[in-house]
C-alpha cells in the first residue's frame, strides 16, 4: 500500500478469501521491497493458508476478499470482490474499500 500519511511503526494483516461456501484465511507478513523508509508505504507477503479449504477453480464465480489490517494499533477492514473490483479490469490488482478510510497523504509536509 502506498500513499499513506506516514509509514506505520507496526503493521499486521490477515486475508480472508471466500467463495460463499468456504473461507480460507491467510496470514500476511510485512515485507519491504520498494520505496524508501518514511515514504508512507507498507507491503505484505502471504504465507500458507492457516485453514485447509478447497475452493473451486477461479472461473466465473465471485470471490469475496476481506483484509483485516492493523497499523499502529488502529484497525481497518478492506473488502472487495473478484473479478468485479479488479483495477483496471483484467489486471491482477484488486481494489479494496476500507473502513474506516486509510490515513492518506494530503501532499503537505
Amino acid at each position: 500500500m502506498t500513499g499513506l500519511d506516514h509509514e506505520p511503526d507496526e503493521a499486521t494483516a490477515e486475508l480472508e478469501l471466500s467463495d460463499g461456501s468456504a473461507t480460507a484465511t491467510y496470514a500476511m507478513i510485512p515485507s519491504r521491497k520498494d520505496g524508501c523508509p518514511g515514504d508512507g508505504a507498507v507491503s505484505f507477503a502471504g504465507e500458507e493458508p492457516t485453514e485447509p479449504v478447497e475452493l473451486p477453480d477461479l472461473g466465473e464465480a465471485r470471490y469475496s476478499y476481506e483484509v483485516h489490517l492493523t497499523m499502529d494499533r488502529r484497525s481497518y477492514t478492506g473488502t472487495g470482490q473478484w473479478p468485479g473490483d479488479l483495477a483496471p479490469p483484467m489486471s491482477n490488482t484488486l481494489g479494496l474499500r476500507w473502513s474506516p478510510p486509510l490515513p492518506a497523504w494530503n501532499g503537505g509536509p
